[in-house]
């Protein structure tokens, strides 16, 4: 596909992206302070690629972010309201974030280990690493059990123990 690549710079005016903010945490239009497009024919023309890369600021917080949107003429993705074909359109923003979740505001004050394997396990939650992620999850869990010395033989005892203590609710 390569062989026929084009690439063109569009004017950036006017250009927003709706993404997740990294700082924000929430979806907010983002402004593009760079844009480049590309299009990749094949050598028949039968097959289309289109990437976007976009470097955005938040029009909140005025945060920093890559984003870069795929499509091709091959996805597509039925619409209901419009009940009509459109092209499927992937999108990847750097760095990854997760929508609706913002870091914890005083994560300083958990316990450096704690801390430690939250921040590994919200990367893999952004990331889309669903395995990763839950295995994150248990060990914060397991962490928290160790940090404050809860008493059991497994882990639901131990989570027993930590709701016996108020630490947790039951």
């Amino acid at each position: 596909m390569s062989e026929t690549l084009k690439t063109t710079v569009k004017p950036t005016q006017g250009v927003d992206v709706w993404i997740p903010c990294s700082y924000c945490g929430k979806a907010t239009c983002h402004h593009a302070l760079s844009f480049v497009a590309t299009v990749d024919e094949s050598p028949d023309g039968d097959v289309q690629v289109w990437d976007n890369y976009y470097i955005l600021q938040c029009g909140g917080c005025k945060t920093i972010s890559f984003c870069e949107q795929s499509s091709n003429s091959e996805d597509e993705v039925f619409d209901p309201q419009s009940e009509e074909l459109s092209l499927a359109v992937t999108t990847r923003v750097y760095p990854s974030r997760i929508a609706g979740r913002s870091n914890l505001e005083h994560d300083y004050l958990l316990p450096y280990p704690v801390n430690k394997v939250y921040a590994e396990t919200r990367k893999a939650l952004a990331n889309d690493q669903p395995i990763l992620a839950g295995i994150g999850i248990r060990a914060i869990v397991e962490t928290v059990c160790k940090n404050k010395s809860a008493a059991g033989d497994n882990l639901e005892k131990k989570i027993d123990d930590l709701a016996n203590k108020g630490v947790v609710t039951a």
